[in-house]
């Protein structure tokens, strides 16, 4: 567990925030202010956040349904499982507005004879970044509707709940995107052609919006064993879950 680094101020009510090592925003728990920390000199930026609509006493319910949907689950999985723990966080993304233009060169050479393809593939996202450092989280299981989002209330935050400050300045952000982007994109060629020669991607860049989004860690024991569930708190879906297999 990092240690905390030190105190800031928060420049709107003057409350004392924490922060720990290598993070780089904080909010205030005391107004919900949010705060970038650069060089010691923090400043002051808005961000958003998924509204909480799976509320504490809902999760079991939803959970075991989710125990009873499936044909690889076991039968009385959601009659003897025990539900050990559940913990609200609040995780801070960076969702960010990019349109990506890849201009490729490639063979085809599934026919005979082989012969170059030359083709541009042009996609717009709204791409989802988790923005903490190796955090293990499977962002591209959670289904993020950035619609819904809204501004950052910390009065409906509940007081059970963790809210995680972010590790990735929006900078860092954006070129984690532009990454994965390219990778996605060369996936998505390589089904167009047998062997890639040239690739280029341009990015135009637009919004990133910063924001917190409500996910219910899980912890459930089945026959002395246990198991991990991540549910998202905004549509109640299954993110991820462990179950046992035959």
């Amino acid at each position: 567990m990092p240690k905390i680094l030190r105190s800031l101020r928060c420049q709107n009510c003057d409350g004392s925030l924490d922060y720990k090592a290598g993070e780089v925003i904080t909010t205030c728990p005391y107004c919900g202010n949010t705060q970038v920390v650069e060089m010691s000199k923090p400043f002051m930026f808005e961000h958003s956040m998924l509204p909480l609509k799976i509320e504490e006493e809902a999760v079991e319910p939803v959970v075991r349904s989710w125990m009873r949907k499936g044909f690889l689950k076991r039968a009385d999985l959601h009659r003897k499982s025990e539900i050990t723990s559940q913990q609200l966080r609040l995780l801070p993304f960076w969702v960010v507005e990019v349109r990506a233009l890849t201009a490729y060169e490639g063979i085809f050479d599934r026919v005979s004879p082989a012969y170059v393809k030359q083709d541009n593939l042009e996609k717009s996202y709204n791409w989802l970044i988790l923005a903490r450092r190796r955090a293990g989280f499977p962002t591209k299981e959670f289904d993020f509707p950035a619609a819904g989002t809204q501004p950052y209330d910390f009065r409906r935050v509940p007081e059970y709940a963790e809210v995680i400050n972010a590790q990735l300045t929006k900078d860092e952000a954006v070129e984690m995107v532009q990454q994965e982007v390219e990778e996605h994109h060369r996936h998505l060629i390589s089904k167009d052609v047998d062997r890639i020669v040239k690739i280029h991607t341009a990015f135009t860049v637009g919004e990133a919006q910063y924001v917190h989004a409500p996910v219910w860690y899980i912890k459930y024991k089945y026959k002395r064993k246990n198991y991990n569930v991540l549910l998202g708190g905004h549509r109640g879906i299954v993110i991820a879950g462990e179950f046992p297999r035959d």
